[in-house]
């Protein structure tokens, strides 16, 4: 790295580097082959054989780099997405969250603004994967009836997706929505139609009040308004003015912003 060497001339307290020996760089060479290779396998769906790879370029860079060095992160990382991908969530979360440890570690912080960008971009990344992968795992969790654990888990996703994404994003709603449906089947019903209503608000936002994504939440609202115990008349009266009230709460977001 160019810029890396001028910086290291410039700055008398900086060590210069010692040489690489043939052997490290056939053993980085090595690891980077592993690691290509896990990418594409992981690409084209081959997940099991993609780990093998993946955890033999992960064994190398860990010896050769340390276990913090920004490829052994993006190794960690790699690992992560492809056990997401067979549902081993524990496994997933676990390396994805060394995948975050990594690129917070100060050394691998860039001097320069610019080329952190790639950084943090890549943090940002990981994060919102850490998100995904709690709510796939909430999800399954809510199909086999742990709802407690499930609403856990949806939280743990919403806190990430509220920071990068914000409120207003798809990923968020869908986290509302799915966060509404698992408190229903658990009996919390006013909790439900609270989570199911800022789906709603989302949905209803970017796609109008016509779209079968939007139409799915408001007439899940009414299941559950059903099983709360409210005659149907008052159900089915909600349901007509509902877009009413969502449009007038809009444009009161809207002016608040402009205020």
């Amino acid at each position: 790295d160019a810029d890396a060497d001028a910086d290291a001339q410039e700055d008398p307290q900086t060590p210069e580097q010692p040489p690489k020996s043939a052997q490290q760089l056939r053993m980085e060479d090595t690891a980077r082959q592993h690691y290509i290779i896990g990418d594409n396998l992981r690409h084209k769906g081959f997940y099991d054989d993609s780990l093998v790879e993946f955890q033999k370029s992960l064994d190398i860079r860990t010896r050769l780099l340390g276990e913090w060095h920004l490829e052994t992160g993006k190794t960690y990382y790699a690992l992560g997405l492809s056990q997401r991908a067979l549902k081993d969530y524990p496994a997933a979360l676990l390396h994805l969250a060394k995948a975050a440890q990594c690129l917070e570690q100060e050394e691998n912080i860039a001097a320069d603004p610019a080329v952190d960008e790639n950084r943090k971009a890549m943090l940002v990344q990981v994060q919102l994967n850490i998100a995904r992968t709690h709510h796939s795992q909430a999800v399954d969790l809510q199909r086999v009836g742990r709802y407690d654990a499930s609403i856990q888990e949806h939280r743990k996703a919403l806190r990430i997706r509220d920071v990068h994404l914000g409120e207003d994003h798809l990923e968020t709603a869908r986290t509302y929505y799915c966060m509404g449906c698992a408190l229903s089947d658990r009996g919390d019903f006013e909790e439900a139609i609270a989570e199911l209503r800022r789906a709603l608000r989302v949905r209803y936002l970017l796609f109008g009040p016509d779209h079968l994504d939007t139409i799915e939440v408001v007439d899940n609202i009414a299941t559950v308004m059903t099983a709360k115990g409210m005659d149907l008349e008052d159900v089915e009266e909600y349901k007509q003015t509902l877009p009413a009230i969502l449009q007038t709460e809009l444009e009161g977001d809207e002016q608040r912003s402009k205020a």
